[in-house]
């Protein structure tokens, strides 16, 4: 008589926990997403970011070497299955130089427009984007004998190191800029951005 009671209490014990198992079943797929999200943070996400910081280099004037300071703003795209990061970058720097030794002064403006092609790379709390930039240095010169302007291809490899908090990171963005027909300069930018 025993064996017939214990039975039905062996079915609804097994019948009880399926849902349990099938529970169980389901959280190992989103375990490996939360995994995936620690390698990637920003995987699958838009980021803007406002930028700001200086440039060094020589370009035109007597004075040799400058620091020239700067702002502007990026956008982008941080892919979700792959660290494959691919944005837009445009930086405008402005500086008054001396054209000639009579301390006449004019204006020197640059706006630099990139695209950017990256990877995105975890490094314990910090994110790395190594990059390389492909655009356009767009040179304005005002002096008091007249101006000038011209457009120049330019190559940008850089490295992005960024702390993200939540949808926030901070961060420096250094890049080498080697425009066409001028000299070679650095620059070091801020970065403060937020991803959806």
């Amino acid at each position: 008589m025993g064996v017939p009671v214990l039975r039905p209490l062996v079915l609804v014990s097994l019948l009880c926990l399926l849902p349990s198992v099938a529970a169980a079943e389901s959280t190992d797929p989103d375990s490996a997403g939360e995994n995936t999200e620690k390698l990637h943070p920003r995987a699958g996400s838009f980021s803007v970011a406002a930028l700001f910081g200086a440039n060094y280099g020589d370009e035109v004037g007597l004075r040799g070497n400058r620091l020239m300071f700067g702002y502007g703003g990026r956008a982008g795209y941080s892919f979700e299955t792959t660290p494959l990061y691919l944005g837009v970058t445009v930086v405008a720097y402005e500086d008054e130089i001396e054209y000639d030794y009579t301390s006449e002064t004019g204006t020197e403006h640059y706006v630099n427009v990139d695209i950017d092609v990256g990877a995105e790379v975890d490094a314990g709390p910090l994110i790395l984007r190594p990059h390389l930039g492909l655009g356009v240095m767009i040179g304005v010169y005002d002096s008091p004998e007249g101006g000038n302007s011209a457009i120049v291809p330019r190559l940008s490899p850089g490295l992005l190191t960024r702390y993200p908090m939540g949808p926030v990171d901070v961060g420096v963005d250094a890049r080498l800029e080697l425009n066409a027909n001028s000299p070679t300069t650095v620059s070091a930018l801020g970065s403060v951005g937020v991803a959806f």
